[in-house]
């Protein structure tokens, strides 16, 4: 297949996308559209599950960078509804669509704003996976563990969520002064059922972003939750992250939790 640079259309850079684009300079965009492909793509085998199904996965790259703003998720849902898992979509259709949208990128066959729509979108698709699959599997216990935005200073907030949920018989393990890479592979993040994450304000919110869209690999299955300051002050803080949830009062986030893992 060769794909073909889209044309633009209004609207064509629509939600997170778009909502990215204003808060962040090209520079940081360019660096979190890397993230993502580099997770996704260089990760994984060149094979997954099963053979992945030629025409579906031409038509699945060429969805995520067009105008139309839900096809790549309709053919997402046919190959579920098909019976597809998580680890075939994985590994036989958005890896691959990943690394085609990489190549495109780096002959200048697709710009950087179209791999930007293209990656927002396979994000998007591993969202809705990862919820399928966690309301089927459940959170991992009561196992979270609560971190830091890498170069955060603030950390009181960390302890004081930290020891209320352990209050309601969490296990709870604080990771805080840690880097993006040492988070990101940290065993126990790989293992646990919830991520909290805190951050103040918005100098965190490209170190957040890029966090949130590494752990997504590192962890597909955990409940990312953010809070801090940056909760107050980002109102489209959940649209921009990725995240399951906001923390904007302890008691009632710890309440929600509780119904998640009794459902």
């Amino acid at each position: 297949m060769h794909l073909k640079k889209p044309k633009e259309t209004p609207g064509a850079q629509h939600g997170p996308a778009r909502i990215l684009r204003e808060r962040l300079s090209d520079d940081r965009l360019e660096s979190l559209a890397r993230e993502a492909l580099e997770r996704l793509s260089g990760g994984t085998p060149a094979g997954g599950a099963g053979a992945a199904d030629p025409e579906i996965l031409d038509a699945l790259t060429e969805a995520l960078v067009a105008p139309g703003q839900y096809e790549a998720m309709r053919i997402a849902r046919g190959l579920m509804a098909s019976g597809a898992g998580m680890e075939r979509l994985y590994l036989d259709y958005l890896a691959p669509a990943a690394r085609r949208l990489g190549v495109a990128w780096e002959e200048s066959r697709l710009s950087f704003a179209d791999v930007t729509v293209g990656t927002s979108r396979i994000y998007g698709i591993m969202m809705l996976l990862r919820r399928v699959h966690a309301r089927a599997a459940g959170l991992k216990g009561r196992h979270a563990v609560f971190a830091a935005a890498p170069g955060e200073d603030h950390v009181l907030g960390v302890q004081m969520a930290a020891d209320l949920f352990r209050q309601h018989g969490w296990e709870v393990t604080i990771r805080v002064g840690l880097d993006h890479e040492n988070l990101v592979n940290d065993p126990v993040i790989e293992e646990c059922g919830l991520i909290g994450l805190s951050a103040s304000g918005e100098r965190s919110l490209p170190a957040l972003i890029r966090l949130v869209i590494a752990l997504r690999y590192a962890n597909p299955e955990a409940f990312v939750l953010v809070g801090g300051n940056l909760v107050e002050t980002e109102p489209a803080l959940l649209r921009l992250t990725g995240a399951d949830g906001l923390a904007r009062d302890l008691p009632a986030t710890i309440r929600r939790m509780e119904r998640y893992l009794e459902a």
